[in-house]
């Protein structure tokens, strides 16, 4: 009897310790695979050795600076004008800007080939070449920095600035001492988050980067363990890029508590703009929506028979090969559960027993090669569709926990003392709390992380392509196949059916 009270009492906790076990199991188990199966200390020292290892690491952060620094570019014009102005179109704009937040990398790659291939109706062929890289990566990350520094600026103390006009200050004083120093630290961490990005970025580099020129870590790995078969490099690519990343991490977490910390107050009010800057937002709204736009222009000129393969054909091809559908659709909702369900109750935990620096367990996955753990999984020589949909379920459910936790933990944080308190009051125990009364309080933001965690795994495209085979493919290694085979009538018609699937669960996005 005794024994179940002590049970009933720890219940939370046992479930909390369950759900680490498990998140945890997700990448350390693959990674553990890796390391054991294949790590050699003299390989790893040789690679470290080698010229190449050194090209490969120098050409990985230059793409990345450069990724960064055009992305902060392109942010810094379109803030110059967000911070300064209101005018008609702004709604439309920054809607329309979150468009790359949900476009799959793979979907992206498609609409990159089509609009700056050899048949380009740009007349513009940059393809396999850094420049492809660079203009995919600031068109994808621009947005990370636009809409972080400007919701910041949206809440700065506007009492500061009005204090420097009060002393004298010109405008370009006010901004370039007063305002920029309070968004300096909102500035570098969404910078080095885009780094982050952009140096771990695998479908962009594989499919756009031109090959050995543009390398970088991740596609070294994919190589070694996808192509060549040659594991032992694979791995000492692999722990080199653990620890770069995991650095990295640690420093953004500095960089965001930084941030945190600033005061914050009433909104600052922008002047009112002219027809200029409306006309501006829209074309801006337009490029923003051209590589959908290009995907559209790319059936058309099948449906004209000017296309690799003509649409109707195209279309009976995609749904001859159903089960993309249905794997897909599978491990979307698998991974999306189990990654809402250990979120909810890590939450739960962490908000009851008052625990809120959680970032560096927040912000781990991050470290970690998609493409190596996706290897360690597959070193179990997967035979079966069901073993291989666990695995990519599991997979999954990890890549996209930082989301996920960061939406279902604001939403349990934001619940009342009192509404915590009132059902342990009544004789209920925290487990029987937790489900019975938090779990609807918080349910529209659950339903949220859900559909985000769902979208994200149907564009995921890493792991689905190291544990794709010819038995098994979800729909974003089925777009890289029909790439790669030069068929991207068929690519195109199955990136459009994804791309309907995510948008319409982009409304879900103010969760």
């Amino acid at each position: 009897m005794r024994n179940g009270k002590i049970v009933k009492h720890h219940s939370l906790f046992l479930l909390f310790l369950l759900s680490i076990a498990i998140l945890s199991f997700f990448f350390l188990y693959p990674f553990f695979l890796v390391i054991v199966r294949n790590f050699s200390f003299s390989k790893f020292k040789e690679v470290l050795s080698e010229a190449y290892f050194y090209r490969v690491l120098l050409s990985n952060v230059k793409q990345a600076a450069l990724s960064t620094f055009f992305s902060l570019l392109v942010a810094s014009v379109f803030l110059f004008t967000l911070m300064c102005r209101d005018f008609k179109g702004k709604s439309i704009f920054i809607r329309v800007s979150y468009i790359p937040f949900v476009l799959p990398s793979i979907v992206l790659v498609l609409s990159f080939v089509i609009l700056f291939g050899k048949e380009s109706p740009l007349n513009i062929n940059i393809l396999y070449s850094l420049k492809a890289v660079l203009v995919a990566h600031t068109f994808y990350n621009f947005p990370i920095i636009m809409h972080s520094v400007y919701k910041k600026y949206t809440v700065l103390n506007r009492n500061i600035r009005d204090a420097s006009y009060t002393l004298g200050a010109s405008k370009a004083y006010t901004f370039f001492h007063v305002t920029l120093s309070e968004l300096k630290a909102s500035i570098l961490s969404s910078c080095l988050l885009v780094f982050m990005y952009s140096f771990s970025s695998f479908a962009i580099v594989l499919t756009l980067g031109g090959g050995v020129r543009n390398t970088t870590l991740e596609v070294e790995i994919y190589k070694n363990f996808k192509i060549i078969n040659n594991k032992e490099v694979g791995t000492a690519y692999a722990l080199c890029s653990f620890i770069i990343m995991f650095l990295l991490v640690m420093l953004y977490i500095i960089l965001t508590r930084k941030d945190r910390s600033q005061t914050s107050g009433e909104m600052y009010k922008e002047k009112k703009g002219n027809g200029v800057h409306t006309v501006l937002s829209l074309i801006a709204s337009f490029l923003l929506l051209l590589p959908l736009l290009s995907l559209f222009v790319s059936l058309f000129r099948a449906r004209t028979g000017r296309g690799s393969l003509t649409l109707r054909r195209a279309i009976g091809d995609v749904f001859s090969h159903y089960d993309i559908f249905i794997n897909s659709f599978i491990v979307a909702i698998l991974s999306s559960l189990i990654v809402v369900s250990l979120s909810f109750i890590i939450s739960e935990y962490l908000r009851r027993r008052n625990i809120k620096d959680t970032d560096a367990f927040v912000f781990l996955p991050l470290s970690f090669s998609t493409v190596a753990l996706a290897s360690g999984w597959r070193a179990l020589e997967l035979t079966n569709r069901f073993t291989i949909i666990i695995v990519l379920s599991c997979l999954h459910a990890f890549l996209s926990f930082p989301l996920v936790y960061r939406i279902v933990n604001s939403a349990v944080r934001s619940i009342k003392e009192s509404s915590l308190l009132a059902p342990l009051t009544l004789g209920s125990g925290e487990v029987k709390a937790m489900f019975m009364a938090d779990l609807l309080s918080v349910i529209g933001p659950i339903k949220g992380a859900f559909l985000l965690s769902f979208a994200s795994s149907l564009g995921e495209v890493s792991g689905s392509l190291v544990l794709s085979s010819y038995s098994f493919n979800t729909l974003s290694s089925a777009i890289y196949s029909y790439i790669s085979r030069y068929n991207y009538t068929s690519a195109t018609v199955v990136a459009l059916i994804l791309c309907m699937i995510i948008l319409i669960i982009y409304k879900v996005d103010e969760y």
